[in-house]
C-alpha cells in the first residue's frame, strides 16, 4: 500500500507543480484529498502520484486521491490511518452537529408548513361555508319567483322581474367572487 504524506497548501502545489490557488480548485473538485487539523488545512498525497522533490516523474493530472465526505475537510471513508483517535471523535462530533442542525432546519420547515396548511384549511371551511349560505340564498329567491309567477299569465309580473335581477346579481357575485378565491 502506498504511504501518505500531509502537506499544506503551499507545500503540496509546491511539490505538484502547480499555484496553492489550483491545489484549492482541485480540492474543491474532489481531485485532491485534504483535511482539517487544528484549523488549518492539509493535502493528503499519495507516494505514488507525487513526483520526489528536485525532479523525478511530472505531475500528474490523473487523480490518485478521494474526495472527504463532506467536501474539503474530513477523511476519506475507512481510511483512518495516521489519525489520532481526538481528531476521528472531533471530526465524527462536527458531522454530528451538522446533521443536527439540518434536522432542526428541516423540523422548522415542517412546523411552517403545517401551520400555513391549518390556515389553509380553515379558509377552505369558511369558503365552504359561505358557498354555501349563497347556495342557500340562491334557492329561497327561486323559490319565492316560482310562487310569484302565475302560471296563467304569459308576461312575469313586476315582483318576478325583481326577484329575477336579484337572482342574476347573486349569481353574478358568485362568478365575480370564484377567481379570486382561487388565487
Amino acid at each position: 500500500m502506498a504511504s501518505q504524506e500531509r502537506l499544506s497548501v503551499d507545500a503540496a502545489a509546491e511539490r505538484l507543480g502547480i499555484t496553492p490557488d489550483a491545489v484549492r480548485s482541485r480540492i474543491k473538485r474532489g481531485t485532491l484529498w485534504a483535511v482539517r487539523r487544528n484549523g488549518r488545512v492539509q493535502v493528503v498525497l499519495k507516494d505514488r502520484a507525487v513526483p520526489g522533490p528536485g525532479g523525478g516523474a511530472p505531475p500528474t493530472r490523473i487523480p490518485t486521491n478521494h474526495l472527504a465526505p463532506g467536501g474539503v475537510a474530513g477523511e476519506a471513508p475507512g481510511d483512518t490511518a495516521g489519525d489520532a483517535p481526538g481528531d476521528t471523535a472531533l471530526r465524527l462530533r462536527a458531522e454530528v452537529a451538522r446533521q443536527k442542525h439540518r434536522v432542526r432546519a428541516l423540523e422548522a420547515e415542517r412546523d411552517r408548513l403545517l401551520r400555513h396548511l391549518d390556515t389553509q384549511h380553515k379558509f377552505l371551511g369558511l369558503e365552504c361555508a359561505l358557498r354555501a349560505r349563497l347556495q342557500d340564498q340562491i334557492d329561497r329567491l327561486c323559490d319565492r319567483l316560482a310562487t310569484a309567477l302565475p302560471e296563467t299569465m304569459a308576461e312575469p309580473t313586476e315582483g318576478a322581474d325583481r326577484l329575477w335581477k336579484r337572482l342574476e346579481r347573486q349569481l353574478e357575485r358568485l362568478d365575480e367572487d370564484a377567481p379570486e378565491r382561487g388565487r
